[in-house]
């Protein structure tokens, strides 16, 4: 059984707080009062960042009901497909089996004496 590992998230988020321990560990703590001027920058990022989540959640049923109707259909042209590809080998065989059947009751008479050509 293959381990399941843990995402791209969880790695992000690990990443993350490694680097902010480093960061407080080396330089001390942020001064806040230096990103006063970016506040408003900073607010429409996560409102951005928060449209895209509500979009992705408000989707994910539309997404799924497009692969389960895909996955439906590829199954019933595959049943479709297999179907007359049996078809096909059955009549296959069938003419097989009458082309040798007619063969070996006319082949017999379908020669000529010598005498029917003078």
């Amino acid at each position: 059984m293959k381990p399941h590992l843990p995402g791209l998230p969880t790695f992000s988020a690990l990443m993350l707080s490694a680097i902010l321990t480093v960061w407080l560990g080396l330089w001390g703590p942020i001064d806040l009062n230096k990103l006063q001027p970016w506040q408003p920058l900073l607010v429409g990022l996560f409102a951005i960042v928060a449209a895209i989540i509500a979009y992705r959640g408000a989707t994910a049923i539309v997404r799924f009901n497009r692969e389960t109707r895909d996955r439906d259909e590829r199954r019933k042209k595959l049943g479709i497909y297999l179907r007359a590809e049996h078809t096909c080998n059955q009549l296959s065989d069938r003419a097989q089996s009458l082309a040798e059947k007619t063969r070996a009751r006319y082949l017999g008479s379908r020669t000529i004496d010598i005498d029917e050509l003078k």
